[in-house]
């Protein structure tokens, strides 16, 4: 940890955000600068040097994955980013569809000690708002949504669009973490929205958005 924090923001949002694209895999240059809303050329400069660093694998024009060293600290960071959420929403109230954006500057700046005290105060807590684990290393049996077949039942683990419209949009229809749900079917034409049921409600989410949720198949769930 102490190491970690003598490296910059910069470097630390850059690992973080491969592990973000790619996790244990290999991202693009492409789909990184899409990621951050960088150039390209700028996501080129510093995977350069991430590399020098021994932060991440990388080739000219090839693909980038990040080292043993690189997986460390986007252990630390996204564990602060997370830990931090969880502050902002359980000890001060602040709405979860506000939680990720106000967490990628509180996650720079907070100490080892400080980090410790957060997760003392906040208790058995393993997962962020959102339902992703804080321990990036942590066992996941959650699927997308969209591999669900009709009449299956399930429980929402996570959600992994943070934008706030979405959070605001799913928060509204009661598709948040831990809420059950049925699946229904999906719409018959290409792409349409997957038909849910929620609370006992009718729910139609398009298969975007239904790809970003995580959830525990009820089959799964009771062999936990």
């Amino acid at each position: 940890m102490a190491a970690a924090r003598k490296l910059t923001q910069g470097t630390e949002e850059y690992v973080e955000a491969i592990w973000r694209v790619a996790e244990s895999g290999e991202a693009t240059i492409k789909d990184l600068a899409r990621h951050l809303g960088v150039a390209p050329p700028s996501v080129t400069g510093m995977m350069k040097r991430l590399a020098s660093m021994g932060l991440v694998k990388y080739s000219p024009y090839g693909k980038v994955s990040l080292s043993a060293k690189g997986r460390r600290l986007a252990a630390a960071v996204i564990r602060r980013h997370r830990l931090s959420e969880r502050m902002l929403t359980d000890m001060l109230g602040l709405p979860w569809e506000k939680a990720h954006e106000e967490a990628c500057r509180f996650e720079h700046l907070i100490t080892g000690e400080v980090e410790e005290r957060v997760a003392e105060r906040l208790g058995e807590i393993d997962t962020c708002p959102h339902g992703h684990p804080i321990d990036i290393s942590a066992a996941d049996k959650s699927i997308p949504l969209t591999e669900a077949k009709p009449s299956s039942r399930a429980r929402v683990a996570a959600v992994g669009d943070e934008s706030p419209e979405v959070l605001q949009y799913l928060s509204k229809v009661g598709i948040v973490p831990g809420a059950r749900l049925k699946v229904v079917g999906q719409e018959p034409v290409a792409d349409g929205p997957m038909l849910l049921e929620v609370a006992g409600k009718p729910r139609a989410l398009g298969r975007q958005t239904a790809e970003k949720i995580r959830i525990i198949l009820e089959s799964e769930a009771k062999a936990r």
